[in-house]
């Protein structure tokens, strides 16, 4: 093991490293984001992790996470079908994306932000980042509140 990390209060559902390895997010089922900072040294032959910010507006398991450090922006979707947006540096709050009445809700999977940060998408379910995904219909992208 190189290094334990224990801001979660329960199983860790989702992880996503960006593409230059400086951010890493984990989210579980205490319905927790947590950034971290991943630091490499010459010196260590592990990176060193630590936390950057705890990310608490879900009602629900955190089930998958997306990162964008060009944008700055990191998604987080829960098994209730809601999809959320924080800024990465400082957890500011951009806003989210909910079920609509119709669809009701669905676990989210896979929240992808196009290069232009323009236009957002959620596909469910996704087995590559959660461990035991429940197959259920694809939730259309609700309106974005902010």
């Amino acid at each position: 093991m190189v290094q334990t990390m224990t801001l979660h209060t329960g199983p860790v559902e989702c992880v996503a490293l960006c593409g230059a390895g400086a951010v890493l997010a984990t989210g579980g089922q205490d319905t927790n984001l947590v950034l971290w900072a991943v630091e490499y040294s010459e010196h260590i032959q592990a990176p060193m992790v630590t936390p950057l910010h705890v990310i608490t507006r879900h009602c629900a398991t955190v089930a998958c996470v997306w990162l964008c450090p060009a944008l700055n922006v990191v998604a987080s979707g829960d098994v209730r079908g809601t999809v959320l947006l924080h800024r990465i540096h400082d957890r500011g709050y951009e806003g989210c994306i909910m079920p609509t009445p119709a669809t009701g809700p669905a676990r989210v999977s896979s929240p992808s932000i196009s290069p232009n940060g323009r236009h957002s998408s959620c596909t469910s379910p996704c087995q590559s980042h959660s461990p035991s995904p429940t197959p259920s219909p694809a939730p259309s992208p609700g309106p974005i509140v902010q």
